[in-house]
Parts: structure tokens; C-alpha cells; sequence
């Protein structure tokens, strides 16, 4: 089940909404003419925003679900359903069919761009703890996290298990933020981010498909 946990993590860091928002804020801090290495710390702030963020969520998640007995029943099966439906509603956006929308707009991500700007150690950590709380409504990849959490909280190793699956959420963002020690190369990574967005969807909403189908069956079985 780890190698599950673990690859749930990282899918969810692949959302397109974290990804661009990180990229984003890369590319802010770079216009600003802030040299490599501010914008190495600028950005480590940033990531340490959103990880200790979407901890948060987690931990408020899973002492709903410890206290609540019959809640991760529910929300395992609904977070499935979730994650089956999102990766559909990928799959026909690619092929130009937009039942529902998976974009960037929401109030916490407008306010952490706006945030972002400002170009400071303390400014960068504000902006990563709203791309945090951020995440988890978006429609990326909606349900796995929840999910997550439901299949954990029987067990004693849960928090171990939350820990290790927000780090390999952040695992995405650290790879871009290494890629951005080269200014040039983030400019590249944010063009051809945009021209292979759709792409990026088809493949992810594929992958949360098979991983839901994998999660439906271990419900089937029993395990939870």
C-alpha cells in the first residue's frame, strides 16, 4: 500500500493547477530581476508554504475521519467517484468536450498571484500556504487526497503516511524549482507547459482513471 500512497501523492502534485502556479511564481520572480539564488530561497518559501499547507488540510481531514467512524467509508467512496469522474472529464476535455471546468480560477489562487508579486521571503510563504488550501478543491485532481486520507486513518502508520505522501506532492514543484536555476530554461518549461496543457490532462485524467479503478477494487475487497 505505500507504493500506492506514494504514487497518489506525487499524481496529485501533478495537477495542472499546482504546476502552473509554480512555474508562475518562478517566472514573477525572475522578472523582478532577482538573481538565482533569491529566487532559490524565494522558492524553497514557497514550497515549504504549500507543503506545511496541504498538511494542514491533511491533518484536519483525518481527525474528521478518526472521530467519525462510518465517515471514510464515505468519503473513500465518494473520493473515488471523484477521481473517476475528473479523469473522464480530462480525457473528453482533451478531445474538445468541457463538461465541467478545470481551470486556475478561484479566489485563493487569484489572491496568491497577487501575493506572489511582491517578490519577499515572507510574501512567497503566504502565497504557497493559499496554493496549498488551493489544491485541494481543484479540479484537476479532486479526490485523491480525500481518498487518501480515508484509506489511512485505520491505520497506526497513518501520520508517517501523510507525511510521506505531501512530500512526494511537493516532489513536482522541488523538480521545477532545481529546472529554474537556469533562467532561461523556466521561460521554456512555462511555453511549453501552455502549448501541452491539454495533453497534460488527457495524460493525468488517464492515470487517475487506472489509479481509481486500482482503489475501486481494493473498496471491493474490503480494503479500506
Amino acid at each position: 500500500m505505500l507504493e500506492l500512497f506514494t504514487l497518489m501523492g506525487f499524481i496529485d502534485g501533478l495537477s495542472i493547477c499546482n504546476i502552473s502556479l509554480t512555474a508562475l511564481f518562478i517566472s514573477l520572480m525572475y522578472s523582478t530581476q532577482l538573481d538565482r539564488g533569491t529566487v532559490m530561497i524565494l522558492g524553497l518559501s514557497y514550497v515549504i508554504g504549500v507543503f506545511s499547507s496541504y498538511l494542514a488540510v491533511g491533518l484536519g481531514l483525518l481527525a474528521v475521519s478518526v472521530s467519525l467512524p462510518t465517515i471514510p467509508h464515505i468519503i473513500a467512496r465518494v473520493g473515488v467517484s471523484m477521481m473517476l469522474t475528473i479523469g473522464v472529464v480530462n480525457i473528453l476535455a482533451y478531445f474538445g468536450l468541457k463538461i465541467l471546468p478545470t481551470g486556475l480560477s478561484s479566489f485563493l489562487g487569484e489572491k496568491a498571484v497577487k501575493i506572489m508579486k511582491k517578490a519577499g521571503f515572507t510574501s512567497s510563504a503566504v502565497a504557497g500556504v493559499m496554493v496549498g488550501a488551493h489544491n485541494l478543491p481543484c479540479a484537476c485532481t479532486g479526490g485523491i487526497y480525500p481518498t487518501f486520507i480515508a484509506l489511512i486513518s485505520d491505520s497506526t502508520f497513518k501520520l508517517l503516511y501523510l507525511i510521506l505522501y505531501n512530500l512526494f506532492f511537493i516532489t513536482p514543484m522541488i523538480t521545477i524549482l532545481l529546472i529554474a536555476s537556469n533562467k532561461s530554461v523556466i521561460f521554456q518549461v512555462r511555453r511549453w507547459h501552455q502549448q501541452n496543457k491539454e495533453k497534460a490532462k488527457l495524460t493525468l485524467g488517464i492515470i487517475m482513471i487506472i489509479v481509481g479503478v486500482i482503489l475501486l477494487g481494493l473498496l471491493y475487497l474490503g480494503v479500506r
